[in-house]
């Protein structure tokens, strides 16, 4: 027999699994089933309490089968009289098994879940796109808990040790692995095909035969039945699993020198100054650190998990910061906010964009933390999202129908995303230009606008020209309904001569119209903005007839 023949049947790699690799590794395969021509296995786990662990050491059959995880009742009679019992895993209360296997008798689909309790303790969300379990840890960061791949599934160790160590519960993992092969083991002794391994937290048995009865032409078989414990770690490592660690805080530039060097100083609120006397010699906590405004490029990526408004980041309901996003040219946060409000890993993140201070804080931002006061936004963005929620509000009202529909749900996210270009880069401005279209343009309640239209017998218009003839009839000057659609076609030829398609000869005409060409493309989007602002003000003349 050859060198790798024999191996294979000794099943040398999946010995060196159990001894060395399950529960020792980052991911532990808690779940798998295969049967291949050549070879079979079953890989299952359940957690067993500590008295039981002996008998379970004991036998190398599984202590548990999945099929039958499942709560079950019988009657018995005593002294006469009839009662229920319950069970709430069959035939193994105390044994609760990782992983169910549900079967509903080949009429609807078989389905693979995961045990309640393991999934509440560790507050798992279920990701159906990618069939895995994600755990949300501080700072909003996702983590991969447990992945289901066909025929296998695997979870983080971690949360397996943590789990048993506050529960003072055992992990027990099983396999009953087959190997065939074409080659005798004739010449081979007992001694060295079959053995047993028994310790304090594993057992194993592999033996080797002849297989006379294979269908296949195979000559030789071998089986390994294991199984191992991973045993709880002790109540004060435990305790520290959950015991919140002391929070390490970054330095941010702060300043700079007379002579060029940057000041900086760590975020940590405790360490900063106060209007209540502490640390008099530190900076204080309201000491403006400025930011590239790409810090922000990851947040508007990611709108099902971050909300940028305008003067605040917000992370679901984990976290939220005062951001000052109202500066022409940068993001400023205060020191001792960063400090407060941000993980770790969220401070290092925002380290990576900071830079020297350059200016102050925006008039907005200051008259709203400093002052207490009320204060518009300043920004073209955040004034045009302002704007245009309120009035399609309002138009609603009026006319019982949007003048620009909502986005649906697949594209609700662009409104968010909408924003003065954080880069001057060609891709952010054509992404912002789509954006506003899209909100726009392409947005146009072209149906509800048709009552109000008289056509000649077979004319048909749409689009832009179909929302000139609306407002032709409604109670606006020619200059304002000249100045929105003239607006809306320069906006509808951008998209055609350049961001939707190839860059065609017109580009260079609607590129002077806008200034594309000498002025960087963060300053071209603003003035769109602020022309976008100017139409709503022109159709709002519309809501005060």
């Amino acid at each position: 027999m050859m060198k790798n023949e024999l191996e294979y049947l000794l099943q040398t790699d999946l010995i060196d699994t159990v001894e060395n690799k399950w529960g020792n590794e980052t991911w532990t395969i808690v779940d798998k089933r295969f049967h291949e021509e050549n070879t079979y296995g079953c890989f299952s786990c359940a957690f067993i309490p500590w008295d039981e662990i002996h008998v379970s050491l004991g036998k190398y059959s599984f202590d548990f089968y999945t099929e039958q995880s499942k709560p079950d009742y019988w009657v018995s009679k005593k002294d006469g009289e009839e009662y229920i019992e319950y069970e709430y895993f069959m035939d193994f209360d105390s044994v609760k098994p990782l992983i169910i296997h549900r079967d509903f008798f080949d009429i609807k689909p078989a389905r693979i879940e995961v045990l309640e309790e393991f999934r509440l303790f560790h507050n798992l969300y279920y990701d159906d796109k990618s069939n895995k379990y994600i755990k949300i840890i501080e700072g909003g960061e996702e983590i991969d808990a447990i992945i289901i791949n066909d025929g296998e599934i695997k979870v983080k160790t971690k949360l397996i040790i943590e789990f048993i160590s506050i529960k003072n519960t055992c992990f027990v993992m099983c396999c009953d692995n087959g190997r065939y092969s074409h080659e005798s083991i004739s010449n081979y002794s007992s001694d060295q095909c079959d053995f047993e391994v028994k310790a304090d937290n594993l057992i194993y048995a592999r033996y080797i035969r002849d297989d006379v009865y294979s269908s296949h032409g195979y000559i030789a078989f071998s089986r390994l039945l294991a199984k191992k414990v991973i045993y709880p770690v002790s109540v004060k490592k435990a305790i520290s699993f959950f015991i919140k660690k002391e929070k390490n805080y970054q330095d941010f530039i702060i300043g700079e020198s007379t002579t060029g060097e940057v000041i900086k100083h760590t975020c940590n609120p405790d360490l900063l100054a106060n209007f209540f006397g502490a640390n008099n010699d530190a900076p204080h906590y309201l000491t403006p650190v400025f930011f590239r405004r790409d810090v922000l490029s990851r947040y508007y990526s990611e709108p099902e998990k971050y909300t940028i408004e305008d003067g605040n980041l917000v992370c679901g309901s984990l976290w939220s910061m005062y951001i000052d996003n109202n500066h022409e040219k940068y993001v400023i946060v205060y020191l001792g906010d960063l400090g407060k409000f941000l993980s770790e890993s969220e401070q290092s993140y925002w380290k990576s964009f900071n830079i020297s201070p350059d200016g102050k804080m925006s008039n907005t931002n200051y008259d709203r933390s400093i002052r207490a006061q009320f204060s518009s936004p300043l920004q073209a963005d955040l004034i045009f999202k302002q704007n245009f929620e309120k009035f399609n509000t309002d138009w609603k009202l009026k006319f019982n129908w949007h003048l620009f529909k909502p986005l649906s749900d697949g594209d609700s996210y662009l409104f968010t995303h909408l924003r003065i270009p954080v880069n001057e880069s060609q891709a952010e401005f054509d992404y912002q230009v789509l954006t506003l279209i899209k909100i726009l343009i392409d947005s146009l309640n072209e149906e509800a606008m048709n009552s109000y239209i008289v056509l000649s017998e077979g004319e048909k218009i749409r689009g832009i020209k179909k929302f000139d003839a609306f407002l032709r009839v409604q109670e606006i000057s020619d200059d304002q309904v000249s100045n929105v659609i003239g607006f809306f076609r320069n906006l509808q030829e951008l998209r055609s001569s350049s961001v939707g398609h190839r860059k065609s000869k017109n580009y260079q005409k609607i590129s002077k119209v806008f200034g594309i060409d000498v002025k960087p493309r963060s300053s071209v989007f603003t003035t769109i903005l602020n022309e976008a602002n100017q139409c709503l003000s022109c159709l709002e003349h519309i809501l005060r007839e």
